[in-house]
């Protein structure tokens, strides 16, 4: 995730301007929100350092140019502990006390949701990282939200057309997703998809926070599923259940469509991570893409 959230510094700073130049005379502060703390911590800390390495990039390189004057960029960071409320809180921080105009982050839904609620009111640049539809719903007459990545609407299609190509002995797949906006929206967009394809779900809703999911894991394998599917759960949680699967004794496959964080989710299931699927961000034009091109 450095790479991206990089990129997206970069993007934020030529919204107003050009990287070089003389040394920067004026000081641009810009907001980054992300989940310092939590289940999604991992995301959070990676999208706080690529922003660092952009910065220290570019102010570097002379600062960048906007409107006759060269600029140094120093960045505010605040934790949103990876949910609505938090996000919510960051960006109402960012806002009305730090009076930036331009924010990277958060990334989930929650948080974003909770972001956006503030800065497309005040018509403050946000650039986030949410799969639920409503997050680019603005509110305002002009756009002040963007998305950073795909979601699942785009990628999920071919991913589970290469489930049901790959894997012809699973027929009923087992979901789980927290209650809020991932799974109310996001989790009920994949199941769909899983459908159209021929497939059974099963769908479990928990409430965020909790570390204990075998309750609901023996629940779903009485229901002879075939194959877990943790949609867009963070590397926290993904870890847990994936370690809490295996120790169930469920044998079959366990894949993620949304979500990344594999090096995460392998350091807390450790040996329990083997056979564990996860999607990459893929190129439709390589040939691995044109595999997995949406139907």
């Amino acid at each position: 995730m450095h790479a991206s959230w990089r990129i997206a510094a970069l993007g934020a700073a030529l919204m107003v301007g050009t990287a070089g130049g003389t040394a920067a005379q004026e000081v641009l502060k810009f907001g980054g929100i992300g989940p310092l703390s939590g289940g999604g911590t991992a995301w959070g800390l990676a999208a706080q350092r690529g922003m660092e390495i952009a910065v220290e990039e570019i102010n570097a390189a002379g600062g960048f140019k906007a409107e006759g004057k060269t600029y140094k960029l120093e960045l505010i960071m605040y934790d949103d502990l990876y949910t609505g409320a938090g996000g919510k809180a960051a960006a109402e921080r960012l806002v009305n006390q730090d009076k930036v105009k331009f924010i990277i982050g958060p990334v989930g839904s929650p948080p974003a949701l909770g972001t956006i609620s503030v800065t497309n009111p005040a018509k403050v640049i946000a650039l986030t990282n949410g799969y639920a539809p409503q997050i680019l719903k603005n509110d305002t007459p002009d756009p002040y939200n963007f998305r950073i990545y795909p979601t699942n609407i785009e990628f999920g299609p071919p991913l589970i057309k290469w489930v049901k190509e790959n894997a012809p002995e699973v027929k009923k797949v087992a979901m789980l997703a927290p209650n809020d906006a991932v799974g109310q929206s996001v989790a009920g967009a994949l199941a769909e998809d899983y459908r159209k394809q021929g497939f059974e779900v099963v769908l479990e809703l928990f409430e965020r926070g909790i570390k204990e999911f075998t309750p609901l894991i023996l629940r779903m394998m009485a229901q002879k599923v075939d194959m877990f599917e943790f949609d867009g759960n963070s590397p926290g949680d993904a870890g847990l259940m994936l370690k809490q699967i295996r120790q169930a004794g469920f044998k079959g496959r366990v894949i993620q469509v949304g979500g990344p964080g594999s090096d995460e989710i392998i350091e807390i299931a450790g040996p329990a991570a083997e056979g564990f699927l996860s999607y990459g961000v893929f190129d439709w034009d390589t040939p691995a893409g044109q595999k997995l091109r949406p139907i």
